[in-house]
Parts: C-alpha cells; sequence; structure tokens
C-alpha cells in the first residue's frame, strides 16, 4: 500500500472519528437538554387563587390540564382554600403548582419557600416549591412553545373574547361561539336530547359563563348546582367544567321530564323545568297546586305566575325573572348561532 493510500485511509478514519465523537456528545447533551425539561409525576396537584368575576380561572385550568398532559401526568385541580392556605399548602407539599396572579402579593413568610414560573397570560403566574427545579424548567419550555402555537391564540381568544349578549351580532348575522364551553355543552346536550343553545342560556345566566363561581348557598360552578344535586348524577368535582355542564344538564333533563310527563305543550315544559332549575322542584309544585286553588290554569307558566301575589311565603319575583331572561336569551342565541 503506498504512502498515499495510506494517507487518505488515515484521514478519514480520523474523520470518523471526530464524527462518532460528536454524534455521541451532541446526543448526550439533547438526552440532558430533554431530561432538564421533561418532568413527570403520576397525579400533579394544582389550585388556582382566582379573582370570581372573570373567566381567568377557567383559562387557567385547561392550561395546566394541557401540562399535565404533556407531562404524562393525571391533573387533579383543588379549589382555592383560601389566599393564604393555598401558599401553606403549596409550600408544605400539598399542591405541586398554584396559579395566582402578579398584581397580588405572595405572603412575606413565603417568599423564600417559592419560584415563579412566566406569566400564563393575563398578568397570571404559577408558583411551585423551591426545589423543584425541573418542575419549573419544564412548566416554562412547555409554556414558550405552547404559547407560539395556534392553539393557544385560540384557547385566549375562545376565553376571552365579549360573550356578552350586547356583543353578539344582530337579528339574523351568524356568530361562531357562544361560549368558551360550546363543544362541551353540546356534547351533553346532545346525550338528553336538548338544543345547546338553551343550557348555554341557562349557563350564561347562571354564571356567566364564568367557572369559579361560587354562591352564598354553596352552588358551585358554570351551572350553579349544588353538591347534594351533583351527587345523584355520580359528579363530585364541580368546578371541573366538564363535570359541572354534564350535572347541570343531566338535572335539568329530569326537571324537563317532570313536565312533559304531565302532557304540557313544549313552550311550557322549559318554563316550568327552568323555574324549577332555580326556585326547586317542590317550590314549584306549591305554585301549581295554589294556581288551581285560586282558579288558575297550573299547567300554563303565565297562568301560575298570577298566582304568586296571593301566595303567603314566596313571590317568585327572582324566578320569574329568570326563567324570562333564559327564555329571551335562547331566542336570541337562535337567531345568532346556529
Amino acid at each position: 500500500m503506498n504512502k498515499r493510500i495510506k494517507y487518505f485511509i488515515g484521514k478519514a478514519m480520523l474523520v470518523l472519528i471526530i464524527l462518532t465523537a460528536f454524534k455521541f456528545s451532541t446526543a448526550t447533551q439533547l438526552g440532558k437538554l430533554n431530561n432538564y425539561h421533561i418532568y413527570h409525576k403520576d397525579t400533579l396537584v394544582c389550585s388556582i387563587i382566582t379573582d370570581s368575576k372573570s373567566r381567568q380561572g377557567g383559562f387557567n385550568r385547561e392550561l395546566l390540564e394541557r401540562f399535565a398532559k404533556y407531562s404524562g401526568s393525571e391533573s387533579r385541580i383543588v379549589p382555592s382554600a383560601g389566599s393564604e392556605l393555598d401558599w401553606k399548602y403549596l409550600v408544605e407539599g400539598k399542591y405541586d403548582m398554584l396559579v395566582f396572579s402578579l398584581n397580588d402579593s405572595i405572603p412575606e413568610q413565603y417568599i423564600s419557600d417559592v419560584m415563579i414560573t412566566r406569566e400564563t397570560g393575563g398578568r397570571d403566574a404559577c408558583a411551585v416549591r423551591v426545589g423543584e427545579k425541573r418542575l419549573l424548567n419544564s412548566f416554562n419550555f412547555w409554556l414558550s412553545d405552547f404559547k407560539s402555537d395556534d392553539t393557544y391564540k385560540q384557547m385566549v381568544f375562545r376565553f376571552f373574547r365579549a360573550y356578552r349578549l350586547s356583543a353578539m351580532p344582530e337579528k339574523f348575522d351568524h356568530t361562531s361561539a357562544i361560549s368558551p364551553y360550546d363543544n362541551i355543552i353540546k356534547k351533553y346536550s346532545d346525550d338528553i336530547d336538548a338544543d345547546w343553545r338553551l343550557i348555554s342560556a341557562i349557563i350564561y345566566e347562571e354564571s356567566r359563563f364564568i367557572n369559579s363561581l361560587s354562591s352564598p348557598k354553596n352552588a358551585q360552578g358554570l351551572m350553579q348546582i349544588k353538591e347534594s344535586t351533583a351527587a345523584r348524577y355520580g359528579v363530585e368535582d364541580l368546578m371541573d367544567p366538564e363535570l359541572n355542564i354534564k350535572a347541570g344538564t343531566l338535572h335539568f333533563d329530569y326537571l324537563f321530564n317532570l313536565y312533559r310527563k304531565d302532557g304540557l305543550d313544549s313552550a311550557n315544559v322549559i318554563k316550568f323545568a327552568l323555574a324549577s332549575y332555580n326556585a326547586g322542584a317542590g317550590r314549584i309544585k306549591q305554585c301549581r297546586e295554589h294556581a288551581a286553588s285560586v282558579g288558575l290554569d297550573p299547567n300554563d307558566w303565565e297562568e301560575v305566575v298570577k298566582g304568586f301575589d296571593s301566595m303567603p311565603n314566596f313571590k317568585g319575583t327572582q324566578t320569574t325573572k329568570y326563567v324570562k331572561n333564559v327564555v329571551d336569551l335562547f331566542e336570541r342565541y337562535k337567531q345568532v348561532v346556529e
């Protein structure tokens, strides 16, 4: 073998060694990078300190659920225990992540015990415990990537566009959506063969599509369901939008069928079911019995309303307004949403 051939063979071997070393080094670095940005836990426990008058809570909930799915984890979003306790639970390890507003201050005793992620949107961010740097880095890495995706932009639009009735197009124009939860509402409305726009009108009247809403009477979430009512339908987590809509829709279906069995016309079935959703089926039964006792038609909602003035313990002002608002909004939705 002459010197020239030996020279080229030597060069080729050197190049091969360099390429192999580079490939190994790159793979090692990528492995470290991926490992650095991947966080996994069987169940990611999170809570959200949120303004009960905004849709930010629902947005952050979906964001956390998406991150958990990316991490290969189950998500469990627990109701806020109150700001001070939430921070305590985070530091103690009862929560893995806590969403809070950057406009609010962190309790002084916990400042050195937590780390803050990038903004999730709308001046909110997540806090994690000191020592959970991999979780922090993983969330920041995922969020940065997710924010560059059209899905994030669509999600922002879905939650923060105007859904007020006054923002709906005029008659015979059409809008593409009623709420951030249209797909869920359609799913459970189909299950009970109901018009999803009617269920949407109920949700608007109950909560204005604010998922984190709770009433003084402990009605919770989008459809303002009480725990005792939800339990009938096997639902526990009323702050989960899908489960809340499931329970509320099934309960409305139960009430709807009560009056359909009585042979009422469809318009009155809807009105009595709405009245019962608002005031309770027992109360509306009393109203119908009273109407019959004073010579009014117990199967006609407008006739029953006339009897409210002579009822000793129920004036029905709020319920009458509720039924009218939902029916009017339902009619408007039918005009502008297909």
